[in-house]
């Protein structure tokens, strides 16, 4: 038996699969999971453009072409993906947090965040550009409409001097060579909801396919991730870009969540944390602290 599996080729995607990262490098326990149940894999390539990358997903979810996409999570609606569709499982999770990629020629391992000054720092949302600046008030951003993989070969090549990237990217890429790393806390960079979890989408109706992929669905993930969506959820919709929550859950098993929104309207960056033994409420007490409209 066979299942169809669509990588589908978004900004955090595209990246993995132009440098030649085999999706079992980023989700090995859930393809073997798959592989174990006596599934073959197949990867289905859409030659999907970047501007249309979920409608052409959806289309082929809905019209049967492939059984399943797998989707960065912080890519995806907070609800659901679309009309029809439905978020089956979630994969294991990578690590969540940023990094700061740096060209050698603009490294300085003595200046702060390793930046020579006058470097520009690339990234593709305001709230990650505003985080950047809490971290170091002087330095220099730039909010680019690129893909992550374009960024990372940019700063790899010494076009651009710096640029956030998600730390799992880095990890798996290969293309680096004249770059240095700099690891960014999520408490302090806090990250997209979501990020380093994969979503594993496929149609309602398929009720066989999604009884299977419950018995792959990482219920520990989902119970961290579920908060960072829950905050995203409860904004408006042109308010959820302006939005990063991170949730974790210590040895002892209580769980801990920390965000950060940027307020247009005043230029305001905000931030909450808090920590409590249970999930349930969590994400209603980072949404009132950082939300007040």
């Amino acid at each position: 038996m066979a299942v169809q599996i669509l990588f589908s080729l978004n900004k955090i995607l595209n990246i993995v699969t132009d440098q030649g990262v085999l999706l079992t490098k980023l989700i090995p326990n859930s393809l073997d999971d798959l592989v174990n149940l006596g599934y073959e894999i197949v990867i289905v390539d859409l030659e999907i453009v970047e501007n249309d990358i979920h409608q052409t997903t959806f289309t082929a979810l809905k019209t049967g072409r492939v059984d399943i996409a797998i989707l960065h999570l912080p890519e995806l609606n907070a609800v659901n993906p679309s009309n029809d569709l439905i978020i089956a499982a979630l994969s294991e999770r990578n690590n969540a947090q940023d990094c700061l990629v740096i060209n050698e020629n603009f490294y300085d391992p003595q200046a702060e965040l390793r930046l020579k000054a006058g470097a520009v720092v690339h990234v593709v949302t305001n709230i990650q550009a505003e985080q950047l600046k809490k971290l170091s008030p002087s330095i220099q951003t730039s909010v680019s409409k690129s893909t992550l993989e374009s960024l990372t070969d940019s700063v790899n090549s010494g076009e651009i001097h710096a640029a956030i990237i998600p730390k799992f990217m880095i990890d798996f890429s290969e293309n680096r060579d004249n770059s240095k790393i700099v690891n960014l806390h999520p408490k302090e960079m806090i990250p997209a909801p979501g990020q380093g979890t994969f979503a594993f989408v496929t149609h309602k109706e398929n009720i066989t396919l999604r009884k299977t992929l419950k018995t792959i669905h990482q219920k520990d993930v989902a119970e961290i991730s579920n908060v960072e969506r829950k905050v995203r959820q409860m904004l408006p919709s042109n308010d959820q870009q302006n939005l990063a929550v991170h949730c974790y859950k210590d040895v002892s098993g209580n769980f801990h969540a920390v965000g950060s929104y940027l307020d247009q309207e005043t230029s305001t960056l905000k931030f909450a944390i808090h920590s409590q033994s249970t999930s349930e409420g969590l994400s209603e007490k980072i949404f009132h602290s950082l939300y007040h409209k």
